[in-house]
């Protein structure tokens, strides 16, 4: 795993972004999808990641966070089946907000992708 934090700058209450662009303004969090984005053909966010975002600061107008990435969608899903998640996610080098945002997100996040992955079975089906 390794970790990058995110700044972006210029960012109106409705998640408009000066420089183009749409972002969440709520803290969260959220994974790649297929290796990416989600978008067929998008290249924006290649890899298997786990993006934690502090939320849009209205003081600064920008939003904070970190992205942790992996080698493999095996390890991802690894880690999101750990029971010990939290704890090692808390044990990289992220900022104490992102950490906040875990502890405060991470079950609301599995059940969301656990809701998600049954929908893509049923569709299968």
């Amino acid at each position: 795993m390794r970790t990058r934090t995110f700044k972006i700058e210029n960012v109106a209450p409705n998640g408009k972004v000066k420089d183009g662009g749409a972002v969440e303004t709520h803290s969260g969090i959220s994974k790649s999808e297929n290796g990416g984005c989600g978008l067929e053909g998008c290249h924006c966010s290649d890899g298997h990641w786990i993006s934690i975002g502090n939320g849009r600061d209205a003081v600064t107008s920008s939003i904070s966070g970190v992205v942790i990435y992996f080698d493999t969608e095996e390890e991802l899903t690894s880690l999101m089946e750990n029971p010990d998640a939290i704890s090692i996610l808390s044990g990289l080098e992220i900022s104490q907000s992102a950490i906040d945002v875990l502890n405060d997100k991470w079950a609301d996040f599995l059940r969301e992708c656990a809701e998600e992955n049954e929908e893509e079975e049923e569709d299968e089906e």
